[in-house]
Formats: C-alpha cells, sequence, structure tokens
C-alpha cells in the first residue's frame, strides 16, 4: 500500500514536467528538460539524414570480387588501369578478375605488366607463377616463384606454390623432404 501511495505522486509530477505548460511550445518543453549543453532531440518535422561514406571504385570492384561477380570487377579494374596504368594493384587485381574467368592470357598479361610496373611487388610474381602452373609449365612457375620469394622472404604461401611446382615438374617426391637441422618439427 505504501508503494502505491509513493508511485501515484511520483507519476503525477512526471506528467506534470512531460505537459506544456499553457502559451508553452513544445520546443520550449523540450529544451526545458534538456541537461545544459546536451544537443537537442530533432523534432518529428527534422529531416532525417542518412550518411553513407563515398565508396571508390577500386572498393566497389573489390566488393565485385567478393560477391563472384568478376566480369564487373574486371570491367571497374580495366577502368581503374586505363585511368592510372603506372599503377601494379590496379593492374593485378585486374588479373585476378580475369584468372577468376579463366582468361589465363589476358590475367598474364596483366600479372606481367604489374611487375614490369613494380618489379618489387611479389603478389603479382606470385600470380604469374600461378598461371604458369596452371598451363604445366612448371619451370617457368618456379622461377616466378624464386624471384618473388627473393621480393618477399616472409610469405609463406610462396613456399607452398613453390613446393608444387616442384611436385608438378616431378624434381622432388614426397619423401625428400627432410627435416633441417636443428629444428624441431
Amino acid at each position: 500500500m505504501t508503494l502505491l501511495r509513493v508511485a501515484v505522486p511520483v507519476s503525477i509530477l512526471l506528467l506534470s514536467v512531460s505537459i506544456p505548460a499553457t502559451g508553452q511550445t513544445l520546443e520550449e518543453t523540450r529544451s526545458m528538460m534538456m541537461a545544459p549543453g546536451l544537443p537537442q532531440l530533432p523534432s518529428p518535422q527534422d529531416p532525417v539524414i542518412v550518411v553513407r561514406p563515398e565508396i571508390t571504385d577500386e572498393q566497389m570492384g573489390d566488393l565485385y570480387m567478393i560477391r563472384k561477380q568478376f566480369r564487373e570487377a574486371a570491367g571497374l579494374f580495366k577502368k581503374l588501369s586505363d585511368q592510372d596504368p603506372r599503377n601494379p594493384v590496379y593492374l593485378n587485381k585486374l588479373g585476378i578478375a580475369l584468372h577468376q574467368q579463366a582468361a589465363l592470357g589476358l590475367a598474364l598479361k596483366y600479372y606481367e605488366r604489374a611487375v614490369k610496373v613494380d618489379p618489387r611487388y611479389a603478389d603479382a610474381e606470385n600470380n604469374v607463377g600461378t598461371i604458369w602452373y596452371q598451363r604445366k609449365k612448371f619451370e617457368k612457375a618456379i622461377k616466378a616463384y624464386q624471384k618473388a620469394i627473393a621480393i618477399r622472404s616472409d610469405m609463406a604461401v610462396l613456399y607452398s606454390n613453390l613446393g608444387y611446382a616442384y611436385f608438378g615438374d616431378k624434381k622432388i617426391r614426397a619423401g625428400d623432404f627432410r627435416v633441417p637441422a636443428g629444428v624441431d618439427p
């Protein structure tokens, strides 16, 4: 019963604060209820503004790649590489989009252009190796992977790809692997 006696006056007090006084606008009521220094609540008449960050063509191309829309990605990366033919990233990404469409000759062309623009671009050199590997030109694949390793010896995938190329070329057999002395397997 005491809870009811306290609850009723509190609810009346809260209701009276929320009802505007005679001649008082809704906006004035809102500003009275706000703590000083805090932003005002938007009114129902305020327009809703949705802010969307701008997305670049490269980001859109990457989204197409994620969605496996390789033709659309290739179109965007082609546009970007035409606009900036000295950008090895655009050339490499165009090669990847073409590679995913099994256009190996065109993909190789763009991978090699990326390497020509930036001879220190290990990812593109690795991709050159993957084309040669798929074409069963294992010696060329091995050379490409070795070049990539010389550039980026910290990329584990390069060693894996090199190992596959050696297997494909029959230069190494499964029993040929030995753990070097001093390395704990």
